[in-house]
């Protein structure tokens, strides 16, 4: 090698640093990430990592005229991993590769939870990216969970919790469809629309949840009200309950119905009703009865469900 070539060589590697816990000193390949070096060993990444595999053996060639060393060889020709952008993340899930730690453990927040995940989808790294979709699935809110299953196409991420009838979760499913049979297994887009609790904006403070998505939930979440508020009108103007004479009974009914979570509608009429009937007598045998009809007067689970569904497909096909 010339001098020129040697003084090159010699600059390159002096760009990068090694990294504090993963330059080790038995490793027999070196990778980069940005410009940090890690020393690991093959038959660990080999064992994790498909894309590690198949980049090793593509790299496993030997010297060339302009190249005596190969890639991954040396400090000065490292494998550039290209495919990771922080050198954390990939400290991150070697730690827990080499088994030094779990993931419960490693994971500090949610930032780095995702990043986990992001990073093992990346690397192929199998049954990392399976345990950290759980551990996301415990840990993460509503809309962050379902903003990462939308953005990275995660259908674990995109399966709701709900009851089934024969009383297993969703997630207990092999259905593959972004949006579940309706009655059957909500997916976590019905049951963020109808999570009243969620504010109508579906402000994400993790950012994950994209802006076109949101527009869609806060269509559905408006039409789902809307129709409650139609199917209650036809109730009262055919008069079908005998309870919807008495003024507060109907007053709940109105300021409740459209805007709260079918599992909270009985705690939530309460209390209005409550407020409502403060200093005045409430008959307290009307009021139970309106808590027994009031789910009939609105629309099935199923059927707002499909209505979501409707909305969400319409989109779809405008793109």
């Amino acid at each position: 090698m010339s001098s020129s070539s040697t003084t090159s060589t010699e600059a390159a590697a002096a760009t990068f640093t090694r990294h504090t816990d993963w330059y080790l000193i038995d490793g027999n390949i070196v990778i980069s990430v940005s410009n940090t070096l890690f020393r690991l060993h093959r038959s660990v990444l080999q064992m994790h990592s498909v894309l590690l595999q198949d980049m090793m053996a593509l790299h496993a060639r030997g010297p060339t005229a302009n190249d005596t060393e190969g890639e991954g060889v040396s400090d000065q020709h490292p494998m550039a991993l290209s495919v990771i952008d922080k050198p954390d993340d990939l400290a991150m899930l070697l730690s827990i590769m080499y088994g030094r730690s779990r993931i419960s453990k490693v994971v500090k927040n949610a930032s780095a939870l995702v990043a986990l995940l992001i990073t093992a989808d990346k690397l192929l790294v199998r049954s990392i990216f399976r345990d950290s979709v759980t551990e996301a699935q415990k840990r993460l809110p509503p809309l962050a969970r379902l903003g990462l299953g939308l953005r990275l196409g995660i259908t674990a991420l995109l399966k709701g919790h709900a009851k089934r009838p024969d009383n297993t979760t969703s997630d207990d499913s092999d259905e593959e469809d972004e949006i579940q049979q309706p009655g059957f297994n909500r997916s976590a887009i019905h049951e963020v629309v109808l999570d009243y609790s969620i504010d109508s904006r579906f402000t994400d403070e993790s950012g994950y949840l994209q802006d076109f998505h949101r527009v869609r939930l806060q269509r559905a979440r408006t039409e789902i009200s809307h129709k409650r508020m139609q199917s209650l009108a036809t109730k009262i103007t055919e008069k079908k309950s005998t309870r919807l004479g008495d003024p507060i009974s109907l007053a709940v009914i109105l300021s409740v119905v459209p805007t709260t979570s079918r599992d909270k509608l009985q705690a939530a009429a309460r209390d209005k009703a409550a407020s409502l009937a403060s200093g005045s007598s409430l008959n307290s045998n009307s009021y139970s009865l309106v808590q027994a009809e009031m789910e009939t007067w609105i629309a099935s689970d199923e059927e707002e469900c499909a209505v979501i569904d409707a909305i969400w497909k319409s989109f779809n096909a405008v793109v």
